[in-house]
């Protein structure tokens, strides 16, 4: 069996025998006569019989080798170098579609980490980790799916920084790249339009009201009248609208209104009442 190795990463192959006292040699299996591997101190380095090729960059190396001792062969595994076109050794993982570092409450966010070639992707925060598997890059489809972490719902406990590992055994490379998120600062609901508390018509004018409320998360504002008449109050959202088209002395003098704007970091609340100026009747 061939392990991947990209250029310029490097591969041991262990020859120890219990003897330190006998050299081992290194064999690469060629069609023909084998090639004896002599460690040159720099892109071969062999030390208590272990083969250390420092520098992959040559298709040469392709194949499979054995170890020589005493006339007794010893395999040991070979290896492939990859194409370009699978990836390079070495890589730091990118983190695709970055969010802003501000996210807003309740929102869903997805990271996407990508690598070109073999690795082994993990998302993490902290100590909660999520491993992706170790994917065997075929072509641009395959390298596309990536590693994607999902965080659903996010709320407070969800701030903090996320870092995806991309990870290869065989030469020892780990790299990592950091993502920081934090939640949007919770406000506290105000009414962005203020009223008397009694605010005064004349009989027969019309009340058309806006209350309009800010705040984060968005608030939702909801009025009540005393009479429990709601077919004169239309509430969408954030905002509310108070009318009655023909104000009548009998009816809606003195009535009182409550608006209350809530969100998950409290409430206010205002509330007011109606004067309406009878017609004068003449004797």
């Amino acid at each position: 069996m061939h392990l991947k190795v990209y250029p310029e990463e490097w591969w041991i192959a262990d020859c120890q025998v219990k003897n330190l006292d006998v050299n081992a040699t290194l064999w690469q299996k060629m069609t023909g006569v084998d090639i004896e591997m002599i460690a040159d101190g720099k892109n071969l380095i062999m030390e208590n019989n272990v083969f250390n090729f420092t520098n992959l960059s040559s298709f040469a190396h392709d194949g499979s080798y054995y170890c020589e001792v005493c006339g007794q062969d010893k395999h040991v595994a070979g290896f492939k170098i990859y194409t370009d076109l699978d990836g390079k050794g070495f890589q730091y993982p990118k983190i695709i579609n970055k969010p802003n570092s501000t996210v807003e409450f309740g929102a869903d966010i997805t990271l996407v980490c990508k690598v070109s070639g073999r690795y082994k992707l993990r998302w993490f925060k902290g100590s909660e980790r999520r491993s992706c598997p170790e994917y065997k890059f075929k072509n641009t489809e395959d390298f596309e799916k990536g590693c994607n972490l999902t965080i659903s719902k996010f709320s407070r406990h969800d701030e903090g920084a996320y870092s995806c590992s991309a990870s290869r055994s065989i030469v020892n490379w780990s790299a990592q790249v950091e993502v920081r998120l934090v939640m949007i600062a919770f406000v506290k609901p105000a009414f962005v339009n203020s009223y008397d508390r009694v605010i005064s018509f004349k009989e027969g004018e019309t009340l058309n009201l806006s209350l309009v409320a800010t705040g984060y998360p968005k608030p939702e504002v909801k009025c009540t009248q005393e009479n429990e008449r709601q077919n004169n109050i239309i509430a969408n959202g954030s905002s509310a609208i108070l009318y009655i088209s023909k104000l009548m002395y009998s009816i809606h003098n003195g009535t009182s209104f409550q608006c209350t704007a809530n969100n998950v970091n409290g409430s206010t609340t205002y509330n007011f009442s109606l004067n309406i100026w009878g017609k004068c009747v003449s004797s």
